[in-house]
């Protein structure tokens, strides 16, 4: 899960899959409900992982994020 830049949670996080096919079935619930919450789901790269472990990852371009 990760941290906003206050410390709190902000709702996101970084999931590696054992392969493939987790992969893509995760990527199929993009914008579904999962019980009574919406999710969305997008490819992150190795570089992502990376610039989290860093703690210098931004999905919004002005808000860090740490996972």
């Amino acid at each position: 899960l990760c941290l906003s830049s206050e410390g709190r949670r902000n709702g996101e996080a970084l999931v590696r899959f054992e392969d493939f096919e987790q992969r893509e079935l995760a990527l199929k619930r993009h914008r579904h409900f999962l019980h009574n919450r919406y999710i969305e789901v997008y490819r992150a790269t190795a570089d992502d992982f990376l610039q989290v472990a860093a703690g210098s990852f931004s999905s919004s371009g002005s808000e860090s994020f740490n996972c």
